[in-house]
């Protein structure tokens, strides 16, 4: 996903005019798309002699991109038709398209599911970043013809059918192996339903002024390579950090074991639980490795008394998580208030579970902490933190996340399908990776202890949080394709973080 840049439909707007403006005229906008494009797709075809290529054309820019690509296309060998959706009269691209013996051909008067059938290759370049579903009339009957066909079928900036911005998708949107964006990544290819559709991912270089796209707000969390150091060869336990976690109660006692499995595989030099004593002994049965903080109880959960040697704990290790199986109690109220209060500047706190349904409605607590603080709500939890419904953070899950990090001044991560990584200052990442294998209970709790241990071991809020993300899906895709889908469970997901720890640093 070249770049990393993630865009809205008017920040797309704003790209192009800064590129006019910085002399880079629309027509040579259209030929850097188009060939950009063209070039990913070649990639993924290999040899294109002998290839047959159907590109669907629409009526506006996106269709004069899948003009130039057809050209592009036909140079390189391949077979070439073009269908537009209604005629493109007076348009120089077409003109050069027939000039490298593109076959051009008007819907309606040519049998389009013959040439769906015959092509190795479909790429859709019917409607752009302007449209929004439903879709109707030309367009629509194309889509439906040319549904379920092609060897490789290809988007050229996002999948006719979906809003570019909010993720909303037509059931009969183009269904891609592949979206090759003009420029950023477009927002909404990176939301459910519309992530479905657009199969992977690709961000091209189209021109565009390199100063306006770091400007962006939005990337996709796509590599964490640049951020995770390689381990010295003189490196103890104390190089790699301490994490804490404070987690489990008599009722949710694996969760613990799941957090601390995961601040162990990823990394952190030295790992200590503090528990009552039933998920003390359940943890100390399961990971050898973890050190061991007893702690008093009270109804099945964490005692009110416990708070101070938490805010002590807390302020000496280098991160620690607090929530994964606490259970609603007072005594877990007390202590999550007492440990936020009592933070010393510098200590970094990763609030998960259980002590984010303290902080519900979100409140003062975090901003008035001298604490860096990581929240990692799931849907249901971040409905409660901003007072809304589940199904209104369903529907636009990258402005949650910032509104709830600008509330707090913390990083926010809202997990789900597309997770979303949000810093206070208005900044935010998407992951693009499909890992449905992570729908299981538990999963959260290792990605909570995988960020505490980027944390422990010396990475900023921001980038533990996405680097923590990245590889928790990592995880996520290689245990459902290891061990399937359905089978997956929470436990699998550690075994998979070294692995991936080692390819990031390279």
């Amino acid at each position: 996903m070249s770049g990393g840049y993630l865009a809205t439909v008017a920040e797309m707007r704003a790209l192009e005019a800064a590129a006019i403006a910085a002399g880079t005229p629309e027509p040579q906008l259209m030929e850097n798309a188009g060939a950009a494009i063209a070039r990913e797709i070649l990639g993924a075809l290999g040899a294109a002699g002998g290839r047959r290529v159907l590109v669907l054309v629409g009526p506006g820019n996106n269709g004069g991109d899948g003009l130039v690509i057809a050209r592009y296309l036909a140079w390189a060998g391949a077979s070439v038709d073009v269908v537009l959706e209604r005629p493109r009269d007076g348009d120089q691209n077409l003109e050069l398209a027939r000039a490298e013996w593109v076959r051009v051909h008007e819907f309606g008067a040519v049998r389009l599911e013959r040439l769906a059938q015959r092509a190795d290759a479909i790429v859709d370049c019917l409607l752009g970043i302007g449209s929004t579903p439903p879709l109707r009339g030309g367009v629509l009957a194309m889509l439906q013809a040319t549904a379920g066909y092609g060897t490789l079928r290809v988007a050229c900036d996002l999948a006719s059918g979906i809003d570019a911005d909010s993720g909303a998708a037509d059931a009969d949107a183009f269904q891609a192996d592949l979206t090759v964006a003009a420029g950023p990544v477009k927002l909404g290819s990176l939301l459910y339903p519309a992530r479905r559709p657009g199969g992977e991912l690709i961000g091209t270089d189209i021109g565009l002024p390199w100063e306006a796209l770091e400007d962006l707000a939005g990337r996709t969390i796509e590599d964490a390579g640049t951020r995770l150091a390689k381990r010295p060869a003189d490196g103890h336990k104390g190089t790699y950090g301490r994490a804490l976690v404070v987690a489990g109660s008599g009722r949710f006692r694996g969760a613990a074991t799941l957090c601390c499995l995961g601040a162990l595989r990823a990394g952190a030099g030295y790992v200590t639980l503090a528990a009552i004593e039933p998920v003390v002994a359940a943890t100390a049965a399961m990971t050898p490795g973890v050190t061991l903080e007893p702690l008093p109880e009270e109804d099945g959960g964490l005692g009110a008394a416990a708070g101070a040697r938490l805010a002590e704990l807390a302020n000496a290790a280098g991160a620690t998580v607090v929530g994964p199986g606490l259970g609603r109690t007072a005594g877990t109220a007390s202590v999550v208030r007492e440990m936020l209060a009592g933070a010393d500047p510098g200590c970094r706190l990763v609030l998960d579970a259980d002590a984010l349904n303290v902080l519900a409605p979100l409140a003062g607590a975090v901003r008035d902490s001298r604490a860096d603080v990581i929240l990692t709500p799931h849907p249901g939890e971040m409905a409660r933190l901003l007072g809304k419904t589940t199904a209104a953070i369903g529907t636009d899950r990258p402005g949650a996340a910032r509104r709830a990090a600008e509330q707090s001044g913390a990083v926010v991560v809202l997990k789900g399908a597309g997770t979303v990584v949000a810093t206070p200052a208005g900044d935010y990442a998407v992951a693009p990776q499909a890992a449905p294998a992570l729908a299981t209970a538990g999963s959260g709790d290792v990605l909570a202890g995988i960020i505490a241990a980027l944390l422990a071991q010396g990475m900023a809020g921001f980038a533990a949080a996405t680097a923590g993300v990245l590889i928790h899906n990592r995880a996520g895709v290689r245990a459902g394709e290891g061990i399937g889908l359905a089978g997956t469970i929470a436990e699998d997901l550690p075994e998979f973080v070294p692995g991936i720890l080692e390819e990031l640093r390279g």
